[in-house]
């Protein structure tokens, strides 16, 4: 991380009563770069902090009155000093003096006779520290502050959600109640007209009323998806439950999926259930599903495939798209919008005429191994 050249422009105040040693002292670290404010002792230090703010105090620990430590002690009760590096200047025999200083707030100290490597070294490693110390309180600052926002924003989203949820609720519910009583209608009017045209007519209009109902169905599952957090998911157990609610034991039903996890959305049991659907809704013949997987590179692949004829070539795509080409129904669009939310993906890959293979790959953060 780059930091700004600590030399720069940055202040240090010298205090000591000693005007040998605060002499040489500032000569020493002028002759670096640094701006100099001296203080002989520390009742003229603190009056110097009320309308200076030094980037960094040498302050020498033992001083006629006001020692260093009531100095440091009082600096570090004003807040704009909180945080200001502050090293003593300590003679031979002043140990015990110096721990109490760094107790008290002092940061470092440098041992008289001062040598020049040894306090320019301390000086500038504790201003670039300061340095890192204020941009990382003023990040955290600027987090503090987005995050309240974010939290805010969220507040206000999860309730417009909620709204939109009891409107779309109530509007669909409504709708199916029109959409029963319009296939009662239809039911009377063919028990009571006859003709193959009003009949055909009625077929029709049936149809539409049946399309109607699957659009608003689908409405629904469509905004459950992403609503509730993905979750760590038994893929085996999933498929063979869905299987078993279809009542449909004749088929050879084999999974070799045995441990596998995926981390996927809530809705995953839909994926599964959409895909044994497509296989008894456009399956020629169907006899046989078989779901198992592979791993391939890093990825794990999740693979089902029928022998109900397959999918044309020219279609392979078609069937994730909105409206699948024999069937108005939303399943395997719905399924890959499900999928792509912890970033899997589906692609069909069967051959005509032998059955569907569809291939759900998974990436390594995504799956695990029992």
């Amino acid at each position: 991380m780059a930091i700004c050249n600590p030399e720069k422009e940055k202040t240090i105040l010298i205090v000591d009563d000693d005007e040998n040693n605060l002499q040489l002292a500032a000569k020493i670290i002028h002759s670096a770069g640094f701006q100099v404010l001296l203080a002989r002792d520390g009742l003229s230090a603190l009056e110097i902090c009320e309308s200076e703010l030094p980037d960094a105090i040498i302050l020498d620990i033992m001083m006629p009155g006001m020692n260093g430590l009531d100095v440091c002690q009082q600096m570090r009760e004003k807040e704009k000093l909180e945080n200001t590096p502050i090293i003593f200047l300590s003679a031979a025999g002043e140990d015990e003096m110096l721990e109490k200083g760094l107790d008290c707030g002092g940061v470092d100290y440098v041992s008289k006779p001062v040598k020049t490597r040894i306090l320019l070294a301390r000086l500038k490693f504790h201003i670039e520290r300061g340095i890192l110390r204020k941009t990382i309180c003023e990040k955290n600052s600027e987090l503090d502050i987005n995050n309240k926002k974010l939290i805010e924003n969220e507040a206000q989203l999860k309730m417009a959600i909620q709204k939109l949820q009891l409107l779309s609720g109530i509007t669909r519910h409504d709708i199916l109640n029109k959409v029963t009583s319009l296939n009662g209608y239809m039911a009377l009017i063919e028990d009571e007209v006859s003709g193959d045209e009003v009949t055909e007519y009625v077929t029709r209009a049936k149809e539409n009323v049946e399309t109607i109902r699957k659009q608003i169905t689908f409405t629904r599952d469509y905004q459950q998806m992403g609503m509730h957090a993905p979750q760590w998911q038994k893929v085996q157990g999933i498929f063979q439950h869905v299987f078993r609610s279809m009542n449909n034991q004749s088929l050879i039903f084999e999974t070799n999926l045995d441990g596998i996890e995926c981390y996927a959305d809530p809705l995953f049991e839909r994926v599964c259930y959409n895909l044994i659907e497509n296989s008894f809704r456009h399956g020629k013949n169907l006899t046989e599903i078989r779901i198992f997987f592979e791993i391939r590179g890093d990825n794990l692949i999740l693979i089902y495939e029928d022998n109900g004829g397959g999918v044309p070539e020219s279609q392979k795509e078609n069937i994730f798209l909105r409206k699948y080409y024999k069937n108005s129904g939303f399943g395997l669009f719905l399924s890959k919008d499900i999928l792509n939310i912890t970033g899997l993906t589906i692609q069909e890959k069967g051959k005509e005429g032998t059955g569907v293979r569809f291939e759900i790959t998974v990436p390594k953060k995504y799956y695990r191994l029992g």
